[in-house]
């Protein structure tokens, strides 16, 4: 016996689903190698490349330092993946979550103050997990 299950909307799209675009290539380009020898053409060509694109100007890195052009990176990750929902990710994965976003005040509900703690830098493990691993795993402290 055959049952027809149709739903009442369409699921189907021809729509392509955006995973990583080449401007996030780019900007890993340019963060893993600033992260690891500082400021070098090849970090400010693959992030000048993602400038060029939209219009801006080029950044001139003859005097940055390592923290400052790390800096630019973040904040060109900022800018160039606004509204693809990676700034929460990008916080935890910076560990900058907790001082850019604690105590934060939404001006569209000014009683509710955002609180984040150390916890939220990882996921806690799943208790099975834990106890599958006889002892070799320990849960996080911060989720005890």
């Amino acid at each position: 016996m055959v049952i027809n299950t149709t739903t009442d909307y369409n699921t189907v799209s021809d729509a392509d689903v955006v995973i990583m675009r080449y401007a996030h290539v780019l900007l890993m380009i340019a963060e893993a190698e600033n992260e690891v020898n500082g400021p070098t053409e090849k970090a400010l060509k693959a992030i000048n490349a993602v400038r060029t694109r939209s219009h801006q100007p080029a950044i001139d890195g003859a005097n940055l330092t390592q923290a400052e052009l790390r800096e630019r990176i973040h904040n060109e990750w900022r800018v160039e993946t606004c509204f693809e929902g990676l700034r929460y990710f990008q916080l935890k994965r910076w560990k900058l979550l907790q001082q850019t976003v604690d105590g934060a005040v939404d001006p569209a509900y000014p009683a509710y103050k955002k609180v984040v703690t150390s916890a939220f830098e990882y996921f806690p493990l799943p208790q099975g997990e834990i106890d599958k691993a006889h002892g070799v795993l320990v849960q996080d402290p911060n989720y005890q």
